[in-house]
């Protein structure tokens, strides 16, 4: 899907980079593993999905390992 292009933008001139949803897929899919979802909404919009897989709680640490200088949420 387009959407998901660096640059790619459905706004006019000054209403967005079009970077938003690239950067996205690039930290969900390609650093993570995960999945990013999109659906036209009835009536106009989206609803844009992020599924993130679980990490391997078998590893040591696993349950705790975030990206260097990640900040880290509750």
């Amino acid at each position: 899907e387009r959407v998901f292009e660096p640059f790619f933008t459905t706004k006019g001139p000054g209403e967005g980079t079009g970077l938003g949803l690239s950067v996205v897929y690039y930290i969900v899919v390609e650093q993570h593993g995960g999945r990013v979802g999109v659906r036209a909404a009835p009536g106009g919009g989206s609803v844009i999905s992020v599924r993130l897989p679980l990490p391997d709680a078998g590893a040591p640490g696993g349950e705790r390992q975030a990206a260097p200088g990640a900040a880290l949420g509750t």
